[in-house]
């Protein structure tokens, strides 16, 4: 009887997959219940050998430094003799320009235990239609799997609205081509190029995986829809490897040994349903050009700095969705100091509780940073006046305790990095400015107790304003605890400090949370 029941649900479970495709489009909810219920009830069925719980698929976003026996394995199963420089596939008589970012790399370990491994491609030929992928795989036994490169090439109306910020990579629009990585040398015998690098021999893949629509279906081969083949006999193009093709949105997570953290959800190309239309040709005798049912990582390209302004302003997706691309961005084109202003501006984002405003917030000083890379202003990319703003957001926007506290972590370890916090000064009601300035190290006035208590009154504003003049020689940015609509009602001693500074020439900033000139 249970070997019987095992067949019926191994014959609904064929019927699922022949329904896969209808299912994705119109009934997606109802065929994740089905097949729910089938795994209850082929499990329920079975009492003497248990199903194993099987793991989730893992996809974290990680950096070659995490991943350092994967990155020595790549580059041994590249052959490559100049360890992790720049080096050149010469494939259809042009040569692919690789410039491997360690940086952006995405793991994908699906539940079987084989792991996909994506490397961003820095730009090296100016096509912004036109980006490429190394793919690394190792199997379930840790045995590694030949590098390719996937080319994903975009038509001109679907680069206009990604770049612009009216489309995602869901709906992208081109063709998705594999190549393969065989080795050292091009046509002429060299394994070097008249600019050093190294080149191996690459061969395209026959035939193109075409994107002809907007839900994410695409076609392997020529034709639209969410079938289509991949020629494998050049003499007989009726030899296809059948595939359905989608681009998926996946969540993507950052990882320690304390647990993940939520980044964003970003793309991923998947192979459902693969097999030969008809008999194999020779022509692919390795099979190395059939896909089969997988998932590939996606690493978009990085907008360009010149662009990302626009991308930021026409954006019409949710402030967490449109930062993705400025996180990237900076991180790519940014140098260092980019690199910790996309890490700050996803720390800001994940801030708990974020409410919408806040996010816009966010998005704001994002477009501020991206001014700030393109030369608009002179100050430093990261600079005091960039730090005054964080803490205005912390201050202005309505955070809860633990997300307070995290912004001024994030503004202390940044504002040390670039030494900026002995440029700050915090002014505000005691003990609100104390504790503030101690949290990002900043300067502040702050007389012993026991020393305070004997000074007079006019020895205690003396010795006040004798800190203010060294801070308006010093010229520091000065940042308000406390923030500040009317200074008519404030009281004591932050009235007077105040009071003394536009007796000087400042004024208190439109949002109250800065003295200014």
């Amino acid at each position: 009887m249970f070997k019987s029941l095992k067949g019926i649900g191994l014959l609904l479970k064929l019927l699922v997959q022949k329904a896969n495709t209808y299912l994705r489009n119109t009934m997606k909810p109802i065929k994740l219940t089905f097949c729910l219920l089938l795994i209850l009830f082929v499990s329920a069925c079975q009492t003497q050998d248990e199903i194993p719980i099987q793991p989730e698929t893992q996809r974290n976003i990680v950096s070659s430094s995490d991943i350092p026996e994967v990155t020595s394995s790549l580059l041994n199963q590249l052959g490559l003799r100049n360890g992790d420089k720049g080096f050149s596939v010469y494939s259809e008589g042009n040569a692919v320009g690789v410039a491997i970012d360690w940086d952006r790399v995405k793991q994908l370990i699906d539940t079987t235990g084989k792991q996909t491994y994506t490397f961003a491609i820095k730009d090296q030929d100016n096509d912004p239609n036109t980006f490429y992928n190394l793919i690394f795989q190792l199997s379930p036994e840790n045995e590694p799997y030949k590098p390719y490169l996937m080319k994903y090439t975009m038509n001109d109306a679907f680069a206009t609205t990604y770049y612009s910020g009216q489309a995602n990579f869901g709906s992208f629009q081109g063709s998705v081509k594999k190549i393969r990585i065989q080795g050292f040398g091009n046509t002429s015998g060299s394994t070097y190029n008249d600019d050093g690098e190294e080149v191996l021999v690459g061969e395209d893949c026959p035939g193109d995986t075409q994107f002809n629509n907007d839900n994410g279906q695409g076609s392997t081969g020529s034709g639209g829809g969410s079938y289509g083949g991949i020629p494998i006999g050049e003499d007989d193009p009726d030899e296809e490897w059948m595939c359905e093709v989608f681009i998926q949105p996946t969540d993507w997570y950052s990882c320690t040994s304390t647990g993940c953290t939520y980044m964003y959800t970003d793309y991923e190309i998947t192979y459902e349903n693969c097999g030969l239309n008809t008999q194999l040709s020779s022509a692919d005798d390795d099979g190395f050009c059939q896909p089969t049912d997988d998932n590939i990582p996606i690493i978009e390209p990085a907008i360009d700095p010149e662009n990302l302004e626009e991308y930021l302003l026409n954006c019409q997706y949710t402030p967490q969705e449109c930062l993705v691309e400025a996180i990237k961005s900076f991180r790519e084109w940014g140098g260092e100091e980019g690199k910790a202003i996309a890490t700050l501006l996803e720390d800001l984002i994940s801030t708990p509780n974020l409410t919408l405003g806040e996010a816009n917030e966010v998005y704001a000083l994002a477009i501020q940073f991206t001014r700030n890379l393109n030369g608009q202003y002179s100050m430093a990319i990261f600079s005091v006046e960039n730090v005054a703003t964080i803490l205005s957001f912390g201050i202005t926007n309505n955070l809860t305790t633990a997300a307070r506290q995290k912004l001024q972590e994030i503004v202390s370890r940044y504002a040390s990095r670039f030494s900026l916090a002995k440029e700050l000064t915090i002014l505000g009601k005691y003990p609100e400015y104390l504790q503030l300035a101690e949290k990002i190290g900043a300067n502040r006035f702050n007389i012993p107790a026991n020393i305070w208590n004997s000074m007079t009154p006019l020895e205690q504003w003396a010795a006040n304003a004798r800190f203010l003049d060294d801070v308006i020689a010093r010229g520091d940015d000065i940042i308000l605890s406390n923030r500040v609509t009317d200074i008519s009602q404030v009281t004591g001693a932050f009235r007077k400090e105040l009071e003394y500074l536009i007796q000087r020439g400042y004024r208190l900033s439109h949002n109250g949370i800065r003295m200014i000139r």
